[in-house]
């Protein structure tokens, strides 16, 4: 009965799985994510760009090509470059999810979120994801900036104190 039972749990997923509403196998790759969102988007007032940056991961990894290895750059670029057509052009997002993932239900779910956003004028938090991963790839910052430099050298003169 157990052994039956197991076998229908586990069709049950694979049929889930081949219709984009769950990913099979990706526990290292979701909490990687999770670790991610909470590193690049760490404030407690950003916690729906957080929920984003999620369901933006979730629509790639559903549609990626699986067993194959992924430069982690390579998804954060992905991720980024979903994320700024979310700001930017909404229904181009919503309408790459769909293609992406036609027969699930999450893809329906989350289109109805977006165009939310939308109708709400609230896809500037699409810019949180998109920021933090451009500081992400971008490397360590210079130790002394151009700003830091003029102040040292006119930190004499008034109008220093003003820029």
């Amino acid at each position: 009965m157990r052994t039956f039972k197991r076998w229908r749990e586990r069709a049950r997923l694979r049929h889930l799985a081949r219709r984009g509403d769950a990913v099979l196998g990706a526990q290292e790759f979701w909490d990687g994510v999770l670790y991610l969102a909470r590193e690049l988007i760490p404030e407690d007032d950003r916690e729906i760009s957080r929920d984003l940056f999620t369901l933006l991961a979730y629509a790639w990894s559903a549609a990626a090509e699986k067993r194959r290895p992924y430069d982690p750059f390579e998804v954060l670029r992905a991720l980024r470059d979903r994320a700024w057509l979310g700001y930017a052009d909404t229904p181009a997002l919503i309408a790459q999810i769909r293609r992406d993932l036609p027969r699930a239900a999450a893809a329906a779910r989350m289109a109805e979120y977006f165009a939310e956003l939308r109708a709400k004028r609230s896809t500037y938090l699409f810019l949180p994801i998109v920021s933090r991963i451009d500081r992400h790839q971008l490397g360590p910052l210079p130790r002394h900036l151009e700003l830091d430099r003029t102040m040292a050298e006119f930190h004499h003169a008034s109008l220093a104190t003003v820029a």
